[in-house]
């Protein structure tokens, strides 16, 4: 059976982009990129515009002036201004910043001193970005990363996520093992 026509015709094209413009550079990840997350900011319900101080909690930012419908972050010598809108979800209603490229985010990024959405950065996930055989190891760390960090949840909550994380790294059988072997 030979190889699916647009798995060839891709590959054909990787090729020659390659051979044209050389080998592309790995996309940057999206969690070692300085963000600010919408629901972290605390998005007013009233119409008052506060302003705020926030360089504590996010150093690359020197300040923000914020109300119901609009956000202004200063930073590196300028002013960047995003609308916000508010989605119905479930019983309520959650804030989302519409980037300048029109797309409403959750997240902002900044990269060379801009603030942007992810895919006007061009940003990729860990997840993504690693092999199939990797990414248990990356969900892995990540649990276990969580358990330290999160000191206060439920007895119950925390042994689930250990005993899934426990899952992850054990291994399965002999041919395709998760984790590191316990036999010889």
């Amino acid at each position: 059976m030979g190889m699916p026509w647009q798995l060839k015709v891709g590959l054909h094209n990787k090729r020659e982009r390659e051979r044209k413009y050389g080998p592309q550079e790995p996309k940057p990840l999206a969690e070692l990129t300085p963000q600010i997350d919408v629901n972290d900011l605390d998005v007013p319900r009233d119409h008052k515009t506060y302003i705020a101080n926030i360089s504590l909690r996010f150093p690359h930012l020197t300040g923000m002036k914020i109300n119901r419908n609009m956000v202004q972050f200063h930073h590196s010598n300028r002013v960047q201004t995003f609308d916000i809108r508010w989605h119905k979800v479930g019983f309520g209603q959650r804030p989302k910043v519409i980037c300048e490229c029109g797309r409403p985010a959750r997240k902002l990024y900044l990269r060379n001193q801009h603030l942007a959405c992810r895919e006007c950065h061009n940003l990729t996930y860990a997840s993504r970005a690693i092999s199939t055989n990797n990414r248990p190891r990356l969900q892995a760390s990540r649990l276990h990363n969580y358990l330290i960090l999160k000191t206060n949840t439920r007895k119950h909550t925390k042994q689930q996520l250990q005993d899934r994380l426990n899952r992850i790294t054990m291994p399965i059988h002999n041919y395709g093992t998760r984790g590191t072997a316990h036999w010889k």
